[in-house]
């Protein structure tokens, strides 16, 4: 992990090398050669069968990262000055008082809540799509490893370790409410003769004899943990959002209908209330009173707690406070953009057009990235494409070269002596140029993002959107084919095409064969709820490998190995290679010799004999990684956040990892 970076200049390049703790000398990062830096730019156990989705582990060097979406989750941790920051990009940041940190992607959806143990080196998240999905997954943070994960039907409302760190608790807004889980088996324990409920709450006191349930009822419960039987119970303020005990445990505040309530833990009775408008909660568990921010006027905000000390500050245009907490540095602000804040509140005169004054706010430094969109590889050298640029890395270990720019499209395709350009969400024009970028031709005007292309020497195939399929040739002879939910289309040869789908009553086959001379269509003989990710082998000309998702109650993404004999339709054939037992609908596969490479089941790659035998599962970075390519030394993974891996071929470890920050900066 990067622990902190200094700046230095050589012969007019700006360079950054990078001091780490676990590597035995610095490796260092440098503006990519004639490219100038753009400032500021810019409840179950899920289980598989095959692909297993356990975060397995690499003590790779993770850059002190930025989130790229909104702060949703910040909690303090030992020791003091410590805490962990999450967001809707699935990362999960663990800030050093001195300034450093470390960073690891936890899932591919969300991170609404987080929760730290308070004697081990674990913690909990809470993942969730905003919809179906609700998991809570357990993480030892030193090895960077899942210990283990739980589904839920229902959404959390709260997520807290016992105050020994015994069992995770997990109040849900479910009838049962909550749930207990041993800490280091993840085994349900049963604590309650009665469900208590929704709830929003729960905590145990010091001891861990007792436990403390509240939710949008008012229903205050007390419950001794081993027996179950009811100590106390109260009635107090409902439908309080947000709640979050105070001072010890002793009162509990949260907020409804324009104030911030305060009402006696032990009585359930009325203590105080302060007016607030939609407040982000921001105190502690140590605090006398709630502290919380609200939108004022404007860009402005309003840092307030419960004894009426009030300070403003100002935000960019459409940035808003996610998340906030109290910790041993001061207030921590989690804001839309990613970023985190420090804030106190002002002293001296008001703000200028204020009552109030101003209070002192500062952005805690970290490295926000620009995005590697994509890459292609001729064997020895990577091209990848960047807002717009083309570079080409011979590996790692130096900065890439700058090739050219002027490219509107996000995606890159390698094809003999030249490259492919097309936008996957634009309506840009698919173009084809030379390696160096100086001849450059339209291949076609593309009235939507195109899903899916492969060219070769008759011309191009691709998808226009997800409804038409399109065959150009160089002769000038081109077949329009339209339909609904196409994934990706494919040639056999002169006269086929293979097309992957989603399925419905009317056309259950998610994939069909059209011969593109007559228009002819036949559905070839597979099921299921949809196929995607549709490639060729590259050393069996009838073979293709494909993800297979299947939904019902036993959810399933098989990867797939097909055999079409255009001839012989209903020969056609699906060998299931590997399977996840879940839905994963974002998965990505490179064909290799006697081989795929897969990110299947949203971990780190994985590669898989085609013949059958032993699998290798590759170390990942702090990323997790969304496609890849080869070269003759290494496996080249494109991560989730835009930064490229470099694995040994051979050991299926990662060499180094490295990106573009949002300045204009190779950092590696």
């Amino acid at each position: 992990m990067i622990r902190k970076a200094f700046i230095f200049l050589v012969s007019g390049i700006m360079c950054i090398s990078c001091a780490t703790v676990d590597a035995g000398q610095s490796k260092q990062a440098q503006t990519i050669e004639g490219f100038t830096p753009a400032r500021n730019s810019a409840a179950s156990d899920d289980q598989t069968s095959q692909i297993q989705d356990t975060g397995d582990a690499v003590p790779a060097e993770s850059p002190g990262r930025r989130h790229s979406q909104a702060v949703l989750a910040i909690r303090n941790a030992a020791p003091e000055g410590t805490f962990f920051s999450a967001g809707a990009d699935g990362f999960v940041t663990k800030h050093d008082a001195d300034g450093s940190s470390e960073t690891w992607q936890v899932s591919d959806v969300m991170i609404q809540k987080i929760a730290i143990n308070p004697l081990e080196d674990v913690l909990s998240v809470y993942e969730t799509d905003g919809f179906s999905l609700h998991r809570i997954s357990v993480w030892n943070w030193r090895t960077k490893r899942r210990l283990y994960a739980k589904r839920f039907k229902d959404s959390v409302r709260s997520l807290e370790w016992s105050a020994k760190g015994t069992w995770l608790m997990i109040g849900t807004a479910s009838v049962d409410g909550m749930t207990l889980l041993e800490s280091k088996s993840g085994k349900f324990k049963q604590v309650f003769s009665q469900p208590p409920g929704v709830v929003n709450l729960g905590a145990t006191g010091a001891s861990e004899t007792s436990m403390v349930t509240f939710g949008p009822s008012g229903r205050l419960l007390y419950t001794d943990i081993s027996s179950g039987k009811i100590r106390a119970e109260y009635q107090s303020q409902t439908d309080l959002n947000s709640p979050m005990l105070l001072n010890n445990n002793r009162f509990i505040a949260g907020y409804r209908d324009g104030f911030i309530e305060m009402f006696d833990a032990t009585s359930g009775k009325a203590v105080s209330s302060w007016p607030a408008q939609n407040p982000v909660a921001a105190g502690s568990k140590n605090d006398i009173v709630p502290w919380w921010v609200e939108r004022g006027a404007d860009n402005d905000w309003l840092l307030k707690d419960g004894n009426n000390g009030i300070s403003v500050f100002t935000l960019p245009e459409g940035v808003s406070v996610t998340a906030a907490e109290r910790t041993a540095a001061g207030l921590l602000l989690g804001l839309s953009t990613g970023e985190l804040m420090t804030a106190e509140h002002g002293s001296g005169a008001p703000a200028v057009g204020f009552q109030q004054p101003a209070a002192a706010i500062a952005r805690i430094t970290e490295i926000s990235l620009q995005r590697i969109d994509d890459l292609a590889t001729d064997g020895s050298r990577v091209f990848f494409l960047s807002k717009g640029a083309v570079f080409i890395s011979s590996g790692p270990g130096a900065p890439p070269v700058f090739a050219f720019d002027g490219i509107s499209g996000n995606r890159i395709k390698l094809f003999e002596d030249s490259l492919v350009f097309w936008s996957t969400t634009e309506a840009v024009p698919v173009i084809q140029t030379s390696l160096d970028g100086d001849k450059r031709k339209e291949l076609h005007s593309a009235q939507e993002g195109i899903s899916s292309l492969f060219i070769n020497s008759d011309g191009i195939v691709f998808l226009e959107g997800n409804r038409l399929a399109v065959v150009k040739k160089n002769n000038g002879s081109e077949l329009q084919y339209p339909g609904i939910g196409f994934q990706d289309v494919v040639p056999i040869d002169e006269n086929f095409i293979l097309i992957s789908k989603s399925s419905n009553s009317r056309t259950p086959n998610p994939l069909i064969l059209v011969n593109i001379i007559t228009g002819e269509t036949v559905p070839l003989p597979i099921t299921g709820d949809l196929l995607y990710g549709l490639s060729r082998s590259i050393d069996d000309n009838d073979a293709f490998f494909g993800f297979l998702v299947k939904g019902g109650q036993n959810k399933a993404t098989e990867l797939v190995s097909i055999r079409v004999d255009p001839v012989q339709i209903l020969k056609t054939t699906a060998t299931v290679i590997a399977s996840y037992a879940d839905e994963d609908l974002n998965a990505s596969l490179m064909p290799i010799n006697k081989g795929i490479i897969t990110n299947l089941g949203k971990s780190s790659l994985v590669e898989i004999p085609t013949s059958g035998g032993v699998q290798f599962r590759y170390d990942r970075g702090y990323s997790l990684p969304d496609k890849c390519s080869m070269t003759d030394q290494y496996v080249v993974s494109l991560n989730r956040d835009g930064s490229l891996s470099w694995y040994d071929k051979n050991r299926q470890e990662v060499v180094s990892t490295a990106a573009i920050s949002s300045e204009g900066y190779w950092i590696e």
